[in-house]
């Protein structure tokens, strides 16, 4: 006898899925972004001027620095579940260079 998911379970499935496939959209956008792309080429020495560094995490230079480390914060987490170290050092990288947004604590 197979054992049939119930409708709560099929829902946890699917919203599980459709998180993951927005979090792999968010990835897919940092993958995609001209600051990432010349850190694959120049590696440590990327210049990363603010601005560019705002766009990446997806705000303007209005954005308080406060939401810019949660959003840095959220993108890691999002590293995290996908096993994208890569990328997750990457926005390290990125923040070491802004300690004044980050803080000393950029790098952890």
């Amino acid at each position: 006898m197979r054992l049939r998911y119930s409708d709560f379970d099929a829902k946890i499935r699917n919203r599980i899925k459709d998180r993951r496939g927005k979090i792999t959209r968010v990835i897919h956008e940092v993958e995609k972004h001209p600051l990432y792309k010349n850190y694959l080429k120049k590696g440590e020495y990327t210049q990363v001027p603010e601005g560019l560094l705002r766009d990446l995490l997806f705000a303007t230079m209005d954005t308080s620095n406060e939401e810019l480390r949660e959003n840095l914060e959220k993108l890691k987490e999002y590293c995290d579940i996908l096993g994208r170290e890569d990328i997750k050092k990457f926005l390290e990288f990125c923040a070491s260079k802004h300690t004044n947004i980050f803080g000393d604590k950029a790098r952890e």
